[in-house]
């Protein structure tokens, strides 16, 4: 007589961001016993031949399924399924826009708050022109280029996807393509989070900052009474750089 052999053959995937499982398997025999345990507990006797539906609720970890059977000569087999439950959404962290003469290429990361749970599968990017949708993409990699011209105001908005299924929050980057000029240029504004300005030196020549201020004013722009003054620390913006 063959030997008995137990199989799962369905439950989750690796990464799940369901907190419940059920499973399904197969054995080549009738088992006289059969039992199971989750994480290493306690085996538990049942009387279902070929499917298990733990009416729980799994942690975010990872999770082992052990099963083991007899047949009716004694003999015993055994078998086990592990899967990894996450729940968190991955969170994407833009980078530096970098230009060339024709070209805009843009970078981004997983926070690292969320880069210890399930792997990420992809990424959804869209594009916008001077506010109105272009297109979207399919992003594999962690870095995109685009095609630019001097009159396009281009912003780009991205979420991560990862194995588990989670999708994360859509965040935004404004990019202005701007055009030939001789001063110093305000390039992009962060009003949400972290505050910030960039500055772009469009001159073929290096520019040094030194006394200059960064000024907030009310809706009525009373010119003399900024209720916010704060001094930019010097510095020297290379010619075609940022800062």
């Amino acid at each position: 007589l063959n030997l008995p052999v137990v199989e799962i053959i369905s439950g989750p995937a690796y990464y799940s961001s369901s907190t419940e499982a059920s499973f399904l398997f197969t054995a080549n025999c009738v088992p006289s016993l059969f039992k199971y345990s989750f994480n290493n507990e306690d085996f538990q006797v049942s009387d279902l031949s070929e499917s298990i539906s733990e009416g729980r609720v799994f942690n975010e970890e990872s999770n082992i399924l052990e099963i083991k059977i007899k047949d009716r000569l004694g003999r015993s087999a055994s078998t086990s399924f592990e899967w990894i439950i996450d729940t968190t959404p991955p969170e994407v962290i833009f980078g530096d826009t970098t230009f060339s003469e024709n070209e805009i290429l843009i970078n981004w990361e997983i926070a690292s708050s969320t880069r210890d749970g399930s792997p990420f599968k992809y990424f959804e990017l869209e594009e916008f022109i001077d506010g109105a949708f272009f297109d979207s993409f399919i992003v594999e990699a962690n870095i995109f280029s685009r095609a630019i011209s001097t009159q396009d105001n281009m912003s780009f908005r991205i979420r991560a996807v990862d194995m588990a299924g989670n999708i994360g929050e859509w965040v935004d980057k404004v990019i202005i393509i701007l055009p030939e000029s001789n001063h110093i240029l305000i390039s992009e504004v962060g009003i949400i989070g972290t505050e910030f300005i960039e500055l772009y030196n469009p001159t073929e020549e290096d520019f040094l900052i030194s006394s200059w201020y960064l000024a907030y004013y009310p809706a009525e722009r009373d010119w003399y009474n900024p209720y916010r003054l704060l001094e930019i620390r010097p510095a020297e913006i290379e010619s075609r750089g940022f800062f």
